[in-house]
């Protein structure tokens, strides 16, 4: 059947179709295949773990590069995942008050985390290095002015909020933990890097609409954005984990 996504986890590369997840290992042999059964199916690996969920749906699962680790129904209409090395899943649902809640499991599927906020939205998750800790971006919208938060929970904990930081006037759409505990969060017009205990370290305005980024590596973020010299040219911008810029380029017109 037709492919819905493709994405790596270790040296297999991930299939996902309308019914099945499917691995093939770095020599294109199929080694692995797995029944979903989600309508609306959507897949998000580490470098060690598979999340499928039923985006609108109740389901979520979670597998290995060749094995079943566990599947979930929840009571909840799930509106986003993510899922760590070692196996554990954030699972971001919305309630009938519209009050999204955010749970994690460890890799038993057993709850470690619940977590709520009310008018806000959360667009992205992502684990530390030790699954010990997630950090959440989420943004909310008042009087037609948007404003984004950061946090970092702690899992395991009564209180989980380890810090909190505002961004007023910024979307923020990605947040990733660096290799030496950084996070690099990607704003719609800014980035910003924050050091370990939510600190900002660093942050780049864009000079023009933000078109695509790269926040998927541990090791430092890439921003293509407008650039606003008249001349309609496109810039790239490579951070480096401290949010430091390391590399840059341009090219002229579109891409």
């Amino acid at each position: 059947s037709n492919p819905v996504g493709i994405s790596g986890c270790g040296k297999n590369v991930f299939l996902l179709t309308k019914n099945n997840i499917v691995a093939f290992n770095d020599k294109g042999k199929q080694v692995y295949t797995a029944h979903h059964g989600y309508s609306n199916p959507v897949m998000v690996t580490s470098a060690k773990r598979v999340l499928t969920y039923d985006q609108g749906g109740y389901q979520f699962r979670v597998d290995s590069n060749k094995s079943a680790m566990g599947n979930k129904k929840l009571t909840e209409k799930i509106v986003y995942g993510a899922v760590s090395n070692k196996g554990y899943a954030a699972i971001v649902t919305q309630s009938e008050r519209y009050t999204i809640h955010l749970t994690v499991f460890d890799s038993g599927l057993k709850e470690v985390l619940s977590w709520n906020v009310s008018d806000q939205i959360i667009t992205s998750v992502d684990f530390n290095s030790s699954s010990t800790a997630c950090a959440v971006s989420a943004f909310s919208v008042s009087g037609g002015a948007v404003s984004s938060k950061v946090y970092e929970l702690e899992l395991k904990e009564s209180k989980p909020e380890r810090f909190s930081i505002s961004f007023p006037d910024v979307m923020a759409l990605s947040i990733r933990y660096q290799s030496g505990g950084n996070l690099m969060v990607v704003g719609d017009e800014k980035l910003y890097c924050l050091d370990s205990s939510g600190k900002l370290k660093a942050e780049w305005d864009y000079t023009g609409k933000l078109l695509a980024y790269d926040n998927s590596s541990a090791e430092g973020t890439t921003i293509f954005y407008e650039n606003t010299d008249g001349n309609g040219n496109i810039a790239l911008r490579r951070f480096d984990k401290n949010g430091q810029l390391g590399s840059s380029a341009e090219t002229e017109g579109e891409i």
